[in-house]
């Protein structure tokens, strides 16, 4: 199905900002001299046009406002400071095509640094998992998702040989993949997801984060592509590079996702024994002892 085009508020905000300019522009004051009553007259009634053009200016802006605030179909919010700043900046100068640009800048710096405030905050450090979903939901909510993978893709150009870098590239080629649900589209950003996880892989092959990730993403392929045997080696291999270490909470996902993969295979007996490893680390993991109870009750 082809995506819903929305024109952004911030084209909107442009042009309308741009069409005011224009027409206030339009009009400009002759020089006071020695006059008539009847040049007079004309020239109050001048001032007068300038003072409703100016008050139907500031109620375009105020509506601009009102437009920005109430974040229509998810769009950009854009500082109104800047737009209003660039406007005053704009009546100040004769030119009108600069005025316009000056509009459309800012606006575009806005947009960008919108943009670059998703990217910054999921750069941020102590960010847990859930904490970084909610910042990729909002960033996609609100029209972001594709300008942010691109910001991902030009980090992981810029640093080849950064494990972290790849890795966070292959987790934004995630987010593409939710956001197209099933699918050719969503097949194609989770094969770009695990050629990233490859990629952070070949820099640092004891990279946890990386391989379990490519081992989570490949146990939610299809059957039918038969990545669950892929997923299970790759679980495998993080058991033996943990070593029966218990030092991180996380490997505790390790054991419990292993021994799923293997009941989802028919192999129960290697499965409850899985679990059982697991929970003799990490005695306190719930998810551990549900799992356990499952299978010894079958």
């Amino acid at each position: 199905m082809k995506p819903l085009i929305v024109w952004p508020v911030a084209v909107l905000l442009s042009v309308a900002a741009s069409f005011a300019v224009a027409r206030f522009a339009a009009v400009s004051p002759e020089p006071a001299r020695e006059a008539p009553s009847a040049e007079v007259d004309r020239l109050a009634a001048l001032v007068a046009e300038l003072d409703s053009r100016q008050a139907s200016l500031s109620k375009s802006i105020e509506e601009l406002r009102s437009l920005v605030d109430s974040g229509q179909r998810g769009e950009m919010r854009v500082p109104m400071g800047e737009i209003e700043a660039a406007v005053a900046r704009a009546l100040e100068s004769p030119d009108e095509a600069a005025a316009k640009e000056d509009v459309f800048v800012a606006v575009a710096v806005a947009g960008a640094d919108t943009a670059r405030s998703y990217f910054d905050k999921l750069m941020a450090e102590g960010l847990s998992q859930t904490d970084k979903q909610a910042i990729w939901k909002e960033a996609a909510d609100a029209g972001h998702l594709d300008e942010l993978v691109a910001m991902f893709e030009e980090r992981a150009k810029a640093n080849p040989g950064s494990a972290d870098a790849q890795l966070d590239l292959g987790k934004a080629y995630l987010q593409k993949v939710f956001k197209a649900g099933g699918g050719p589209e969503a097949g194609t950003w989770a094969i770009k997801a695990d050629k990233s996880f490859d990629a952070a892989l070949a820099n640092d092959d004891r990279h946890w984060e990386a391989r379990f990730s490519k081992a989570v993403s490949l146990s939610f392929w299809p059957p039918v592509f038969g990545k669950q045997t892929e997923a299970i080696r790759q679980f495998e291999i993080l058991i033996d590079q943990q070593g029966g270490s218990a030092s991180n909470p996380s490997y505790a996902q390790t054991w419990l996702l292993l021994g799923n993969m293997y009941q989802q295979l028919g192999r129960a007996d290697q499965a409850l024994e899985t679990w059982q490893r697991g929970l003799a680390l990490f005695p306190d993991n719930s998810q551990l002892l549900q799992q356990i109870s499952n299978g010894q009750g079958h």
